[in-house]
């Protein structure tokens, strides 16, 4: 019974360090397959941050870019066309309207310099037209001023000859 006794202990013996190496491979496998999973997901976890991170981190480099642009003047700036449905999304539209309204005021303001100058520019074609209608004017009537003073000299002319005339003819008389 005995040498039953051993041969079963023996038995067992070698089952339990058959169980306990299957238990040790196992755990070595399951450490493998959950730092292989834990990898897996992080990189995946990473990509899908990274994605997303892009996702808005380029629009709003976009609106900060055309931002800039629009405060230093520049209304030609490339503006983000991003037809999103969130925050950034009304972000772009805001933008886009804004810059709209900066090109419409551009747009009537040289409107308005250009009309400007066409009533500065009519202003002055009418300034020198009365300038040289006066001028006329003061040409004629320095010039019938010369003829009724020559007219008048010549009257007076007459008229001392006349008066002598009729000195003579008094003298005489």
């Amino acid at each position: 019974m005995e040498t039953q006794l051993d041969a079963v202990e023996t038995l067992f013996a070698r089952l339990a360090e058959e169980e306990v190496a299957r238990g040790k491979a196992l755990a070595t496998q399951t450490h493998r397959v959950s730092l292989s999973v834990g990898g897996g997901v992080a990189l995946v976890v990473g990509i899908l941050a990274w994605l997303i991170g892009r996702g808005i981190a380029r629009p709003v480099v976009s609106v900060t870019w055309a931002m800039e642009g629009l405060a230093g003047g520049d209304l030609g700036v490339a503006l983000p066309r991003d037809r999103r449905h969130d925050e950034l999304g009304r972000m772009i539209g805001a933008l886009n309207s804004f810059c709209d309204s900066l090109t419409e005021a551009a747009g009537m303001r040289a409107a308005q310099v250009a009309q400007q100058a066409a009533a500065d520019a009519e202003m002055t074609v009418a300034m020198q037209a009365i300038a040289n209608h006066i001028e006329t004017e003061a040409a004629e009537a320095v010039t019938r001023i010369g003829e009724r003073a020559a007219a008048m000299s010549q009257v007076a002319a007459e008229m001392r000859s006349i008066a002598e005339h009729s000195g003579n003819s008094a003298l005489a008389a």
